[in-house]
């Protein structure tokens, strides 16, 4: 099993190609948000895998643009496995104006909010991620040492 798949990417180079998909949705922001703070860093195939599993408005709505984001990076010539996620960023889209007609020949506005979301992948090579693992693995054990006293 490779290790180096589900470890987290503390940094990305600079001068690696990203690919980037843009989406604009009705909802909440801060359900969003949330979410892709917990998935930024991560190898977006297996995330891909994961958000299949559940079920709600906002996990199909990022599978789908990170779905969007690997085609985009595979038409650039990206390999699509060595993606990861590189930034998620959720804003507020202007809002659209909807008529509401009610009884007795009344009507009203309803303002409803929408939300813009952008994704960036950048593919990252394993081998900094194995010599960074090793380098933590040895941190630890210098650590241990140190709190057993030796």
């Amino acid at each position: 099993m490779n290790l180096s798949i589900f470890k987290k990417v503390s940094s990305f180079s600079e001068t690696a190609r990203i690919c980037i998909a843009k989406t604009k949705y009705y909802g909440k922001m801060l359900n969003l948000k949330l979410m892709g703070r917990s998935v930024v860093n991560h190898n977006s195939r297996l995330i891909v895998e994961q958000l299949k599993l559940k079920n709600g408005k906002y996990c199909r709505i990022l599978e789908s643009l990170l779905k969007s984001c690997m085609a985009n990076g595979e038409q650039v010539g990206l390999n699509v496995d060595r993606l990861y996620i590189k930034s998620i960023s959720v804003g507020p889209a202007p809002y659209i104006k909807r008529r509401e007609f009610k009884g007795r020949g009344r009507s009203g506005e309803v303002w409803r909010p929408h939300a813009k979301l952008v994704v960036s992948m950048q593919e990252v090579d394993f081998e900094p991620l194995k010599h960074s693992l090793k380098k933590a693995i040895a941190r630890t054990g210098r650590q241990m040492e140190v709190q057993n006293g030796q």
